[in-house]
């Protein structure tokens, strides 16, 4: 069997299929099975809601010789002559419960805004009259974040390690990323983080215990920022 993937097919039978069908024919044998022995997925009618049905069918050539209906979550449904078939993999049935179901990501979509929370382990810092903005992906259980803190002249910096909040809980203590920080007008800072607990990240950017609070790497003011960026897994 050399099943073609990517390829489509149609149904060819006049008058198209009814609910109880359990054969039909195809219009040009496109997924190129070879025996009635080869058993594939199919899913009929992929581009039409309303009607979209996976199939598990035997085929040979353009004869679908049997199948079993309302596979995968899906309802038996009457479908039309010409009505699009593919098999169960390819890119336009995902294209279909992704534009379908809002809670199912790809990496084309929007991300979501997020407003971390800024804290230190002793007291906290207050963002004041700075910006503090963040935004996320969730693909899955894959969590892709990035978020920047930009001081004002009101902004208090706290005191103890900064940590920033995660949009979505982590599944364990585990993930490292990349930082940036601005001593305005002195200095640029290649820094790291780090999840140090399953809701917040902190900020190592020196071999050994250094990590990112109201004096180090500088004395932090206004203007100064911090930018981040991290990949994980989320609990859920």
């Amino acid at each position: 069997m050399s099943l073609k993937a990517n390829s489509s097919d149609t149904i060819a039978t006049e008058g198209g299929i009814n609910v109880e069908a359990t054969s039909f024919t195809l219009t040009t044998g496109a997924f190129d099975t070879k025996t009635s022995g080869d058993k594939v997925p199919l899913v009929i009618d992929y581009d039409n809601s309303a009607k979209l049905e996976v199939v598990t069918a035997y085929i040979d050539g353009t004869a679908v010789t049997s199948m079993v209906r309302a596979q995968d979550g899906t309802a038996a449904a009457a479908h039309s002559q010409g009505a699009n078939i593919c098999i169960g993999s390819v890119p336009s049935v995902w294209d279909y419960y992704i534009k379908n179901d809002s809670s199912i990501k790809s990496i084309d979509d929007a991300w979501t805004s997020f407003t971390p929370t800024w804290t230190g382990s002793v007291t906290n810092p207050a963002i004041g009259n700075g910006t503090l903005t963040g935004a996320y992906i969730q693909i899955g259980k894959t969590v892709i974040y990035k978020g920047k803190m930009t001081a004002g002249p009101t902004t208090t910096f706290g005191s103890g390690d900064y940590r920033m909040s995660l949009p979505v809980t982590a599944k364990e203590n585990l993930g490292i990323g990349s930082a940036y920080f601005l001593d305005t007008g002195t200095a640029q800072y290649s820094a790291g983080c780090r999840i140090a607990a399953t809701t917040y990240i902190v900020f190592p950017y020196h071999a050994g215990s250094y990590v990112a609070r109201s004096t180090n790497p500088f004395t932090w003011a206004s203007d100064d920022m911090i930018e981040w960026t991290i990949t994980y897994e989320a609990a859920s």
